[in-house]
């Protein structure tokens, strides 16, 4: 038996399963995401965001309550979603997380709203920060500071 001390709340995002960008490898991200939610749901509560097409797949695999049908439009939910357990906040993503270009903030925005409209329907409390994140690593120790690749 495993005690759970104090569990973070780990998001997966799920690839679209139509989505051309990642056709050739995503049976790999599946297995990938499903052995990674096997194992850290011993220590902390995983949820996988999907699509209707592979939810049946990952809730077979992880259960039910598990997995949610919300799509999100990128897999690499650090870049995107909320940080700090403790004071939950959002840097905006920016169009560099996206390839950049003429639409790629409009594209970063889109993206970042998914998140922040499950945040919303979850009644969870965040603030927005002034910081702008182009994606990368980010490291918090849960007492307001934080050490990440982001700018103003």
């Amino acid at each position: 038996m495993t005690v759970k001390l104090s569990a973070e709340l780990i998001v997966l995002a799920a690839p679209h399963s139509s989505d051309p960008y990642y056709e050739d490898v995503l049976e790999d991200i599946i297995n990938f995401q499903i052995a990674f939610a096997k194992k850290a749901s011993r220590y902390d509560d995983v949820l996988v965001l999907t699509d209707q097409s592979l939810y049946q797949t990952y809730a077979k695999a992880l259960g039910p309550d598990k997995v949610f049908i919300n799509p999100v439009n990128d897999i690499w939910m650090r870049d995107i979603g909320l940080v700090n357990p403790t004071k939950p906040f959002f840097f905006r993503y920016t169009a560099e997380g996206q390839g950049g270009g003429k639409n790629g903030q409009r594209e970063a925005d889109k993206v970042q709203q998914t998140i922040k409209r499950l945040a919303i329907s979850a009644r969870l409390k965040f603030t927005s920060s002034l910081l702008l994140n182009d994606g990368g690593n980010f490291v918090d120790d849960y007492e307001g500071n934080q050490i990440g690749r982001a700018h103003v």
